[in-house]
């Protein structure tokens, strides 16, 4: 099969990265960049560099979607995404990675924000066979966060905090080195 031939790279730039771009255009409040130099996650370091006095690393994502506001950078997807052909264990692996990425990422937004309930969500994409009904999803979501998140900044900086209590803890899924 032809399909085995393609490396997780390939995929990404021929297949998701265009069909991001075409789901993300036009959007209303302002642009969203693309990012696919699989840089490192600001939220990712923010999370492992509270814990350790020394300077951590991020996780690094295949393709991250983030925006801009008031000065500050907030990640709102985390695309990870395996070779179309690929072992169960690499599928696990990316899986659990993006979960961390996309609690990091909500974690972040509550942090900066101050949000009072999970009014806004972090999305995070591994390969699956409905990609066209999860990017039409996708738009719609990040139409409403983006406003949720101007909302929500804005109210930050006009009102005290409400919530002083941490989030609670979410456990993340279980994770085997085999």
């Amino acid at each position: 099969m032809i399909y085995d031939k393609f490396s997780e790279g390939t995929y990404v730039t021929n297949v998701i990265v265009p069909l991001l771009r075409a789901t993300l255009e036009d959007l209303p409040n302002g642009c969203i960049c693309l990012s696919t130099a699989e840089r490192q996650s600001l939220a990712s370091k923010a999370r492992k560099n509270s814990r350790t006095n020394k300077e951590r690393m991020g996780k690094k994502p295949d393709v991250m979607v983030f925006n801009q506001y008031a000065e500050k950078t907030f990640e709102l997807v985390y695309v990870e995404s395996s070779r179309i052909v690929s072992c169960a264990t690499k599928k696990t692996n990316d899986n659990v990675k993006l979960w961390r990425e996309t609690l990091d990422g909500a974690s972040f937004v509550n942090i900066a924000c101050r949000l009072t309930s999970n009014q806004f969500g972090i999305i995070g994409i591994q390969r699956v066979k409905a990609l066209a009904r999860l990017l039409i999803t996708l738009r719609n979501v990040l139409i409403v966060n983006k406003s949720l998140l101007a909302r929500a900044l804005e109210q930050a900086v006009t009102n005290p905090p409400r919530n002083v209590h941490s989030s609670p803890i979410v456990s993340t899924p279980p994770y085997s080195l085999n």
